[in-house]
């Protein structure tokens, strides 16, 4: 590991399109993903080794006993995912991750050359529509549910986006991670975060 690599970390509410915007900045840039360990089963289109490693619950306790994990949790109630200590092996440059806000939280306190970007949804009916349209089948009310205690984390980031458009929200990114400009615009953020926990709670 080089003292120059960054771990740059990308999290957000389910639905907040973080999985999108991971594969434009890795498409756009040379950062390398760091793939993460689940339990569940691939979904439709996903490739071991690509957008997870897919191990058994046996296989993913030996690495959390052995350490091999710097974090691990169990989602919605369902299926166990953590996220790898080695998170620089085989790349001498900057990796970027999809991480919850507690994960997040786990791997500050493990490494120090992080830069931590929140993801907010546009609006609370958005949010809920690309919830419903990934997870038609499981845990939608646990999905929202979840999305209060990520978005009152936005506060702890180091840069937040409104994900509106892929393509610029990708860019403005990019540039973040190029000039590490300040962002005028993050009290207009926070704002934007606070009121989808007021309109979330209504739902419940």
């Amino acid at each position: 590991m080089s003292s120059l690599q960054r771990l740059i970390i990308l999290s957000g509410p389910s639905g907040s399109g973080k999985a999108t915007l991971l594969d434009y900045i890795t498409s756009h840039t040379d950062i390398k993903r760091v793939v993460t360990f689940t339990t569940r089963d691939p979904r439709p289109g996903e490739v071991d080794g690509v957008d997870y490693h897919f191990v058994d619950w046996d296989t993913f306790d030996r690495m959390l006993r052995d350490g091999d994990l710097v974090e691990a949790e169990r989602v919605y109630g369902d299926f166990y995912y953590g996220s790898p200590r080695d998170i620089f092996a085989g790349t001498d440059g900057d990796v970027i991750m999809e991480l919850d806000t507690e994960g997040a939280r786990n791997y500050r306190r493990h490494f120090e050359n992080i830069l931590t970007i929140f993801i907010l949804p546009p609006s609370i009916s958005i949010l809920i529509d690309r919830i419903e349209s990934r997870h038609k089948e499981t845990n939608f009310r646990g999905r929202l549910r979840s999305a209060i205690p990520q978005l009152e984390a936005a506060k702890e980031y180091d840069y937040i986006v409104i994900n509106d458009d892929v393509e610029r929200v990708g860019a403005e990114i990019i540039d973040f991670l190029k000039t590490g400009r300040e962002d005028k615009k993050r009290p207009e953020k926070l704002a934007l975060a606070q009121k989808l926990i007021r309109e979330l709670a209504n739902l419940r």
